[in-house]
């Protein structure tokens, strides 16, 4: 879905049209200041089966006219693309619904959502309880499909960059070891990840000097971790590392390129807030409160006119498209002011317009794993990996739907529909 006010006064640049396959809703929006007004497309012209992809999709949506003005629009078919080719005098019909809600856009989403595509808490323990679950993700953790690396102290992140790894955090598995009192968690999985994110100079690390895909780095100049983790990792084991607090003042002090090539300053509202939590000393907190209402001032209040963060230094992950809402619920449970509460709830709604709320999901069996073969992603493909064989099986089609999850951003949602895509839908 596109929308005026995706968040804030951020249109696109050109009149770009969306093939369906790539709308969480198969709409556009615009807000007049009073009523969200736009059209949409019937649900049934984008089906469940099979897949969405732009070979199939049937229609698509587009907010900016040729003179760039915002005028909410459907074309079917789409010229070159799936059933366009047609004969002189044939009749094509083609349903679209006009929408009018006294509503603002994410309210209108949600309306949309609930009351044309069906969403709702349709999730349930399928096979096993969340308990049984969680044994299995732990199982198979220790496990060598897991493609953990002893002697890099990471996972292998082989699918992205051959030969390296990348860790972002430690947290998980400590959090894990402690959960269901595993020694075994503790000590292969959460200390040789906190050795890797005290010591390395980037999350993605890897010993062949020849790889420059991303980025990686070879050095042991660390910490990677955030000052949110050297604050968690702390408290954790009772405030008797003074180290943490020593490492966490001097990255509050600099700048570091942790992913990528993009690099991160220390000293910010977010960080001071861990500064606080990490030392109790008032004046980060006083500081980050004056930072905070400058964010608020600069990035929440005034409607944003171009695409980025003000604190970030690139826009790709879907989180960067919003206010810091997170980060500014976690403000308001410290201090309990209503603003950051207020601004919270504004960046989560506007969140949620990058969620999938198409296709609908059928009440029917779908069978996956054709033939006894798991889906040959064609990215992996690419990579080297080989075809993985798994049981053929008939599951409900909700069991394999990406609605209500996210792809993983913009520039990487025309091969990943979800985050779970490649264990819950077939034809990743």
């Amino acid at each position: 879905m596109a929308a005026a006010d995706l968040d804030g006064k951020r249109v696109p640049q050109q009149p770009y049209m969306t093939p369906s396959y790539m709308a969480t809703l198969p709409a556009t929006l615009v807000n007049d200041g009073y009523n969200s007004i736009g059209v949409m497309a019937d649900p049934g012209y984008l089906p469940f089966q099979p897949l969405p992809l732009l070979e199939n999709s049937q229609f698509g949506i587009a907010l900016l006219n040729n003179k760039l003005k915002l005028q909410p629009q459907v074309f079917a078919p789409i010229l070159g693309g799936f059933n366009s080719l047609m004969k002189a005098g044939t009749n094509f019909k083609f349903l679209v619904h006009c929408v009018v809600k006294p509503m603002d856009i994410t309210k209108t989403y949600e309306h949309l959502a609930e009351n044309t595509m069906g969403f709702r808490d349709y999730r349930t323990n399928a096979t096993v309880s969340m308990n049984t679950t969680l044994d299995n993700l732990i199982d198979y953790s220790k496990t060598h499909y897991a493609w953990f690396i002893d002697s890099l102290k990471g996972f292998a992140y082989s699918t992205d960059v051959p030969g390296a790894v990348k860790n972002v955090s430690s947290l998980n598995p400590l959090e894990l070891s402690v959960l269901r009192d595993d020694e075994e968690m503790f000590e292969k999985r959460a200390y040789p990840l906190m050795e890797f994110m005290l010591s390395r100079e980037k999350f993605l690390f890897t010993l062949d000097s020849n790889q420059k895909i991303q980025s990686p780095s070879r050095k042991l100049r660390g910490p990677i971790a955030p000052l949110s983790e050297l604050q968690v990792l702390y408290n954790i084991f009772g405030k008797n590392n003074s180290f943490y607090p020593a490492m966490a003042q001097k990255e509050f002090g600099t700048a570091r390129v942790r992913n990528l090539d993009e690099k991160q300053k220390g000293r910010n509202w977010i960080n001071a807030m861990f500064m606080f939590r990490m030392t109790s000393d008032s004046s980060y907190l006083k500081l980050c409160k004056v930072l905070a209402d400058q964010y608020l001032d600069e990035r929440v209040n005034k409607k944003m006119e171009q695409f980025g963060d003000p604190m970030v230094s690139s826009s790709f992950f879907w989180p960067t498209f919003t206010n810091n809402w997170p980060a500014l619920l976690e403000l308001y449970e410290l201090t309990g002011e209503q603003r950051y509460l207020a601004a919270a709830h504004d960046g989560a709604r506007h969140y949620t317009l990058f969620t999938w709320m198409a296709p609908r999901i059928p009440d029917s069996m779908v069978t996956v794993n054709k033939g006894g073969k798991a889906p040959m992603y064609w990215y992996l493909k690419s990579k080297g990996h080989h075809q993985m064989y798994y049981p053929e099986e008939t599951v409900p089609a909700w069991r394999l739907s990406e609605t209500g999850l996210t792809s993983e951003s913009s520039g990487t949602s025309t091969g990943h529909r979800g985050f779970l895509c490649q264990i819950t839908r077939p034809g990743c």
